[in-house]
């Protein structure tokens, strides 16, 4: 495993880190199995994997819940990471997001909101400071000068030791910059839709901000175990998903055998690759692999070991071109 200081932090992390949305279960991934989180916190040290990434809104709160008994004991031997801004709490908020595990979820960032969701979330995580807090979705009505008050405000108590945005643009992480330092950006970036966020990897470059990319496995897509067959219902985090859609199956089956025939070149599986062509975009990017089996996430870790070639980065870039090329969209339905 390699790794890379987050921003200027200071702080020194995996290159590829752990996501643990899917652990958090509920409808949007229908995990039960409690026992999970505690398998995978502990086989992370085998893997090189320090980092770990999480939020409030993770099955409304059962992800933090699990993490916070798994960390029991070894909390300090890793980078804990959550995101604020999405609550059920109150009902208030900028503007409503969307119902899910029986709850309506709601967007604040105002430094009121933020204050309470930090503080549950340390309570969820039974930890008296997180490594990373980021806003989760950007403010729409509240200033993000507020916003970023009250993260700097958390930094200086001690309660967070770096400041990451999830979900937002080069005008909004301008904004930020304003008042203060951010180190991480988090965004979806995969194979499937590099080309979306170019400008953004490089603006972070250029800013000494690390981008955490998510979805890089294109929520099982990429695991190598998606199939003609495969079926997702609505509700199911895969579901918003694109490239999983019926009448593209057979086009996006056909972009699969492309990378498995790099993968066993490579003498690796799907995932590996996958993981490797995000992190090969720059050495200030970081990947979240998500899972609920440990053997899972060691396969794609693997990635942060793996070096592309130039012509097999070359070769996946000319076949997603072509599949993006023949349905004329983007990865997401909305």
């Amino acid at each position: 495993m390699k790794y890379q200081n987050l921003g200027t932090s200071g702080i020194e992390v995996s290159r590829v880190a752990f996501g643990a949305w899917q652990i958090g279960g509920g409808t949007a991934w229908d995990c039960t199995d409690d026992s999970a989180c505690d398998r995978i916190v502990s086989a992370l040290p085998d893997m090189g994997i320090n980092f770990i990434d999480t939020a409030k809104v993770y099955g409304t709160g059962r992800s933090e819940m699990l993490l916070g008994k798994a960390l029991k004991g070894k909390r300090h031997d890793f980078i804990l990471s959550s995101k604020g801004g999405m609550n059920w709490r109150d009902g208030e908020g900028e503007r409503f997001c969307y119902n899910r595990d029986g709850q309506t979820v709601y967007q604040n960032t105002s430094a009121k909101a933020l204050r309470l969701d930090l503080e549950e979330s340390l309570t969820r995580l039974d930890t008296d400071y997180l490594d990373v807090y980021f806003t989760h979705r950007q403010p729409i009505t509240v200033p993000i000068e507020e916003t970023m008050g009250a993260l700097m405000k958390f930094k200086e108590e001690g309660k967070i030791r770096a400041i990451g945005i999830s979900n937002a643009t080069i005008p909004q992480l301008e904004e930020y910059l304003k008042y203060g330092k951010v180190d991480v950006v988090q965004e979806k970036f995969s194979l499937f839709d590099r080309g979306t966020v170019r400008q953004y990897i490089e603006f972070c470059k250029d800013h000494d901000v690390t981008f955490q990319a998510y979805s890089v496995l294109e929520r099982g897509i990429l695991t190598g175990k998606f199939s003609r067959e495969t079926e997702v219902h609505e509700g199911q985090g895969a579901y918003s998903m694109l490239w999983y859609a019926r009448d593209r199956r057979e086009a996006v089956m056909g972009l699969i055998d492309k990378i498995q025939l790099i993968a066993d070149e490579c003498e690796t599986a799907i995932p590996v690759v996958a993981m490797a062509y995000a992190l090969c975009t720059g050495e200030h990017i970081n990947a979240i692999c998500g899972g609920r089996r440990p053997e899972h996430i060691a396969q794609s870790a693997l990635g942060a070991d793996l070096a592309l070639t130039q012509d097999q980065i070359q070769r996946i870039d000319s076949a997603v071109d072509a599949l993006h090329e023949e349905f004329g969209c983007s990865t997401h339905k909305f």
